[in-house]
């Protein structure tokens, strides 16, 4: 295996793990203890580490030329930028209404379980359009690191909604339990039957 797909894979995954680590309620938390974060949110600090190092992965990633895994054709063309922009529009709906949360200006959780508008379809709109729109990246530039990228963001996520679900139950209990029952994760159900 070329170097650059060693290494490509070795900065991905820790940059998932960091993400990770920083991303835990305890060093939350530690940081939080220190004067300057009463002031700013920790979340805003955690952001902008977020973006500085997944724009510096992706520049890496971009650098050095990599190998198709298979042809592009009219039709995969077609099938990448259906999925990329329907994944880009899911994401822009997500942010639009988890802004004030994921810029640090509020809470992650609030007293409110969020169940309206696309949360009646699937519980996590904002992963399953992140799914779409790195995969239909990929079919438009199908190259081996893309796939890497995409694969190891793919595990992770799954991995994180996991973890997540856990929190989101220990906080909103038999609410939380009820709604997972009904709704699926990432795949909404299709009725034929015109029924739910």
């Amino acid at each position: 295996m070329n170097g650059n797909y060693i290494l490509l894979s070795l900065f991905w995954l820790l940059y998932c793990l960091f993400h990770s680590i920083l991303a835990d309620n305890k060093i939350k938390i530690f940081f939080n203890r220190f004067v300057f974060f009463k002031h700013v949110p920790y979340r805003i600090f955690y952001n902008i580490w977020a973006f500085l190092s997944l724009s510096a992965l992706i520049v890496y990633q971009i650098s050095f030329h990599s190998e198709n895994v298979f042809s592009r054709n009219m039709l995969s063309v077609i099938a990448g930028f259906v999925s990329f922009f329907s994944g880009l529009i899911i994401m822009i709906i997500c942010i639009k209404k988890y802004f004030r949360q994921l810029s640090g200006m509020e809470e992650s959780y609030t007293d409110i379980l969020q169940i309206s508008g696309i949360h009646t379809i699937i519980r996590h709109p904002l992963y399953a359009g992140t799914f779409l729109f790195i995969i239909g990246l990929w079919f438009l530039f199908p190259t081996w690191a893309n796939l890497i990228a995409i694969c190891i963001i793919i595990v992770y996520t799954l991995f994180g909604i996991v973890l997540e679900e856990k929190k989101l139950i220990a906080y909103f209990g038999d609410q939380y339990i009820r709604y997972k029952k009904n709704v699926p994760a990432l795949i909404p159900k299709i009725s034929f039957t015109g029924r739910k």
